[in-house]
């Protein structure tokens, strides 16, 4: 279920929590901050799911950026997924992010479409 969480403690929760809980055990096991990412996203894959909000986690690697991800059954490479790549942390660890190349007419789609999801789409009619 959705929360309004980034807690990597908590006993259970979304893609948020998934993300950060992941980011926290790779740095325990001594993975370099600088290598990991949350990185928001929105779903572009024709499911259920489609333009929902999502959060994944970014993990710069020798052989690319790989994304660790709760909609995910194993690691994948950035850009074999159907997302929306949104912003991401910046990797100085300083908590800076920064918006990610991305198409700018789906972006927009998934950002009005999200909106109207969570606010009523009658009220933001005018903005398409």
């Amino acid at each position: 279920a959705p929360t309004d969480s980034w807690n990597p403690l908590a006993p259970a929760g979304d893609c948020k929590t998934y993300a950060a809980r992941t980011e926290l055990a790779l740095l325990d096991r001594g993975w370099p901050a600088g290598s990991l990412r949350l990185t928001i996203t929105f779903v572009d894959d024709g499911s259920a799911e489609q333009g929902a909000a999502h959060v994944v986690l970014l993990v710069d690697t020798n052989r690319g950026t790989i994304v660790l991800d709760s909609r995910q059954a194993a690691p994948r490479p950035w850009r074999s997924l159907s997302y929306i790549w949104v912003s991401a942390q910046e990797p100085d660890g300083h908590g800076a992010w920064s918006l990610l190349p991305s198409d700018r007419a789906a972006l927009r789609t998934a950002l009005l479409d999200h909106l109207a999801a969570s606010r009523g789409a009658g009220q933001l009619a005018f903005l398409r």
